[in-house]
């Protein structure tokens, strides 16, 4: 699908599907693509940046892409243009292994040992 080949350091760990391809890297870049194509976006620098992402989900009918950085243990939710929507982190969040997404609930869940946490998407 891609015409535009990743980069060597650009491993990609985790891919999330809406009219655009997301991709998350173990580097901690998170990149779209649409047709095909690389596109050029970026979501925004945090700190700390993303270091590590095991998984990206978004919907069509959800207004953020999520994205669980595992070594920084913690969930951020970037708009679709890319802007710091939040950061979510907990004390419970000692190994996030993997995130899914319920647009029609709003809601997000995150494994982490064994349990899964429910999170409210917010609204932007």
């Amino acid at each position: 699908y891609l015409s535009t080949p990743l980069a060597e350091n650009e491993r990609p760990t985790s891919i999330a599907i809406d009219s655009s391809v997301y991709v998350g890297t173990e580097n901690g870049a998170l990149l779209k693509f649409l047709g095909g194509k690389r596109e050029n976006w970026a979501p925004m620098t945090i700190d700390p940046p993303l270091t590590s992402i095991a998984a990206v989900w978004t919907h069509i009918d959800a207004s953020v892409i999520a994205v669980l950085d595992t070594r920084q243990k913690r969930l951020v939710l970037f708009s679709k243009e890319g802007r710091l929507v939040t950061q979510i982190t907990s004390p419970s969040f000692t190994n996030p292994q993997t995130l899914w997404g319920d647009a029609a609930n709003k809601t997000l869940y995150l494994l982490n040992e064994g349990t899964i946490y429910s999170i409210p998407i917010p609204t932007e």
